[in-house]
C-alpha cells in the first residue's frame, strides 16, 4: 500500500469533492481517480460513493479515514522528531488541559521544563474533555489532562493524577452565605459558566435540576478560566463553579463554597495518552513531571 494512495485518500475525504483536492494537492482528477480505484482494488471494498456534490465516504470508507488519519498524525509526528534530533533538539510535546485544571496541574509543570529544557518545545491545547479525547484519538496531541470520564475509550491508556473536588462559590458576605439562605434563592442567582457541553456546566445544571430549581440565568458566559474572572466574583453577586485547589490558590481569595445549599462534586484527573502509541523522552518526562506535582498537592 503506497504511503502517496493514502495521503490522496485523506485530501478526498476531507474535501468530499475531486476537483478541490486535486486542486489542494497540485495533481489532476484523473490522477486522483486512478489511485483510488488502486486503493479499492487493494483494499477489496468501496471507500467512496458519487453524491450531488461530489463524493460521499462509504461505511467502511469512514472507518478507514478515522484509522488512516491517526496513523498519518503519528507519521508526521514522528518525522518531526527525525528533524529535531537532526538538529539537536530535545523536540515537541503536543499536550492538551482542561482550563480548570491548567493553573494548579500543567502551569507548574510546563513553567519547569521550560526552565530546565531551554531546546524544547510544547504545543497548548486548552479545551473541554471531550474535544481533548477527540484529538488525542486523532493523533494531534501526545498528552492531555482531563477528568476521566465514566467509559475511557479502549484506544487510550491512562493515569490517575489526583481527585478533584468541583463547588459554587460567592464572594465572602454573599447573601447565600447567610444561616436562613436556603437552596430555593438559588433560582434568583445570576451565574458566571462557562459554554453548555461542559462539565462543570453540566455539573450546575444538573444540581439545580436534582433540586427542583429551574436552569441557572447566565449573567457572563466565558470560555476564559475561572482564575482570570475570580476579581469579578468577588466585586458582585455572581456565582461560579470553582474547583478545590483554585479555591485554596490566592485566585480564591476573599471566596466562599455553597456546599451547605449546593454540595459538592468529585471528580478523577487524570493524565491520557494513545495505547501503544510513541512518546517521546521529553513527552514521557512531562507525563512523570505532572504525576510528582500532583503528588505534591496531595501532600
Amino acid at each position: 500500500m503506497r504511503h502517496e494512495d493514502l495521503r490522496l485518500f485523506l485530501a478526498i475525504a476531507e474535501t468530499r469533492n475531486m476537483r478541490r483536492a486535486a486542486e489542494q494537492l497540485g495533481t489532476t482528477q484523473s490522477a486522483l481517480t486512478k489511485a483510488m480505484r488502486r486503493l479499492e482494488t487493494e483494499l477489496r471494498t468501496r471507500l467512496f460513493d458519487r453524491a450531488p456534490r461530489g463524493v460521499e465516504l462509504t461505511e467502511p470508507g469512514r472507518s478507514f479515514h478515522a484509522r488512516v488519519r491517526a496513523v498519518d498524525a503519528q507519521l508526521s509526528q514522528a518525522l518531526h522528531e527525525l528533524d529535531d534530533m537532526r538538529m539537536g533538539e530535545l523536540g515537541l510535546v503536543r499536550f492538551g488541559c482542561t482550563a480548570a485544571n491548567f493553573e494548579t496541574i500543567a502551569n507548574p509543570v510546563l513553567q519547569q521544563l521550560v526552565q530546565s529544557r531551554p531546546q524544547a518545545r510544547f504545543a497548548l491545547t486548552l479545551d473541554i474533555s471531550s474535544r481533548l479525547i477527540d484529538l488525542l484519538l486523532q493523533g494531534q496531541l501526545d498528552l492531555v489532562v482531563a477528568g476521566a470520564p465514566a467509559a475511557a475509550p479502549a484506544e487510550l491508556e491512562h493515569l490517575p493524577l489526583h481527585e478533584e473536588t468541583l463547588h459554587a462559590v460567592v464572594r465572602s458576605g454573599h447573601p447565600l452565605l447567610r444561616a436562613k439562605a436556603a437552596p430555593a434563592d438559588l433560582a434568583g442567582c445570576r451565574w458566571l459558566l462557562p459554554p453548555p457541553g461542559r462539565i462543570t456546566r453540566r455539573w450546575i445544571e444538573r444540581r439545580l435540576h436534582e433540586l427542583g430549581l429551574p436552569p441557572p440565568r447566565i449573567a457572563v458566559e466565558t470560555d476564559a478560566t475561572v482564575v482570570l474572572l475570580s476579581p469579578l466574583l468577588r466585586s458582585t453577586d455572581l456565582v461560579a463553579p470553582m474547583t478545590r485547589r483554585v479555591l485554596a490558590s490566592p485566585a480564591g481569595a476573599g471566596l466562599k463554597p455553597l456546599d451547605r445549599l449546593l454540595g459538592g462534586s468529585a471528580d478523577e484527573l487524570v493524565v491520557f495518552w494513545r495505547r501503544g502509541s510513541y512518546l517521546s523522552p521529553l513527552a514521557q518526562d512531562f507525563r512523570a513531571a505532572l504525576q510528582q506535582a500532583a503528588a505534591r498537592t496531595r501532600t
